[in-house]
């Protein structure tokens, strides 16, 4: 059992045709303790369980499998790899046929006309409320757009009503920009129209709000309730009426479970070493306060940074980009077109007089047997002061000139380029005259 110590097993359990919510889910905890594994697993005998728990092992995931149950058959959603696993003759055979990898971590997995979808995940470098269906036939997930997408966000605590998707008290997150917030209130995507609205809670008594600071990432979802673990007590979500209430620890003990089971309103669990507890939690708002109402409204305009409107920009600042670059260029060549004629001629004329006088022949006869590096052999060219390329251009110019004369009267070239020998990335120049 040391795969399982290390992971989640979400088991959900999906029953009827066409399911809009969950209303049953097992969520189990594996351990080594073989009679506490055993005296859990008589609570799911119906579900013949064990079997599939004991082949999860073909799966080799380090993280955690969420298994589904659709009609008569089961979905095993393996996190970060996109994975879906059809339990097929005993055996996992994977479903997904590409390779992978992270950005849809911690994602909520669900199922919406009897597809099965993918709700938010954790990135490497932000997090996201994308939602993806899986078309089984095809083998792979595919994107499903939605209008008014909070960026950067996603939460643990995702669970589904009637018509939609949940979700509370998440974070914002995008490396590139440095984005990182708490979110204190919700978002509610509707299925049915896939538009996502915001979740507004108002807070009575501003004392109630600073139980946010304390929430665990636990989430139980119910069919009328969504419930949210504080290290003192849990937040029980209604889903009828937006209202969010608080019950503590002495109301509704989960420590170190071994599992939990859903079954519409009706909860199951057992504690490590203890008994096995059961409450109806509706019976649990009798001994709960009410500490914020909930209300749905549209996503704010100035909130709002679609996709869309995003991608507009990145394409208008790259067009705004190519026609500065292209402008630039063409004014460059302008310049150079009526400009290199006059530069070229001058320094024409400039080699010729210096070449043809004798004064600055000889000058170049008396560097016989010495080597001068580039910048040496362009200050006795007098071409240090021009810029990097036309120094460049006049050197090879001037070089060639003078080997001309040198052939004309010695028959061969005197300037000759070779690399330097302690740094090869450079160019030294030998002047060979008695050769």
């Amino acid at each position: 059992m040391n795969f399982y110590k290390a992971c989640m097993l979400c088991i959900f359990l999906m029953l009827g045709a066409e399911l809009s919510a969950q209303h049953t889910r097992v969520v189990i905890f594996p351990n080594q303790d073989s009679l506490e594994w055993a005296e859990s697993k008589q609570v799911f005998t119906a579900f013949d369980l064990p079997l599939l728990i004991q082949n999860l092992s073909q799966i080799n995931t380090p993280s955690k499998v969420e298994v589904i149950q659709s009609n008569d058959s089961y979905l095993a959603w393996e996190d970060c790899n996109l994975n879906v696993y059809r339990w097929e003759n005993g055996n996992w055979s994977n479903t997904y046929k590409y390779n992978n990898y992270g950005y849809f971590c911690d994602g909520y997995p669900l199922f919406w006309k009897d597809q099965l979808h993918l709700l938010g995940g954790n990135g490497l470098v932000n997090y996201h409320t994308d939602l993806l269906i899986f078309e089984e036939p095809l083998g792979s997930w595919e994107f499903v757009s939605t209008k008014f997408q909070p960026l950067d966000y996603n939460t643990p605590f995702v669970g589904m009503g009637e018509k939609g998707a949940f979700s509370f008290f998440g974070k914002k997150f995008n490396l590139r920009n440095g984005l990182e917030a708490s979110w204190e209130g919700g978002y509610y995507l509707d299925l049915t129209s896939l538009t996502w609205f915001e979740i507004k809670l108002t807070w009575p008594n501003s004392i109630d709000q600073k139980l946010l600071s304390t929430l665990q990432a636990t989430s139980i979802d119910l069919k009328d309730f969504q419930l949210m673990q504080l290290s003192e007590g849990w937040f029980v979500f209604q889903k009828s009426d937006y209202k969010l209430f608080h019950v503590s620890n002495q109301v509704l003990k989960i420590e170190d479970p071994v599992f939990w089971l859903s079954e519409d309103n009706h909860l199951t669990w057992k504690n490590r070493g203890q008994p096995i507890n059961q409450i109806q939690v509706s019976d649990l708002l009798s001994q709960a306060v009410l500490v914020a109402e909930g209300e749905i409204i549209p996503v704010k305009s100035e909130k709002v940074r679609t996709l869309q409107v995003q991608n507009i920009l990145i394409a208008l600042f790259f067009l705004g980009l190519v026609i500065i670059l292209v402008m630039r260029l063409y004014k460059k060549r302008k310049i150079a077109s009526t400009s290199k004629p006059a530069v070229e001629e001058e320094e024409v004329v400039m080699e010729e007089e210096q070449l043809e006088g004798d004064s600055f022949w000889k000058r170049i006869l008396k560097m016989d047997g010495q080597i001068l590096s580039t910048a040496q052999l362009d200050e006795f060219l007098v071409i240090q002061s021009l810029t990097p390329e036309n120094r460049k251009a006049k050197r090879s110019r001037m070089i060639k000139a003078f080997n001309e004369r040198a052939e004309s009267e010695f028959g061969r070239e005197i300037i000759f380029r070779e690399r330097d020998p302690e740094d090869k990335r450079f160019f030294r120049f030998r002047i060979d005259i008695k050769k």
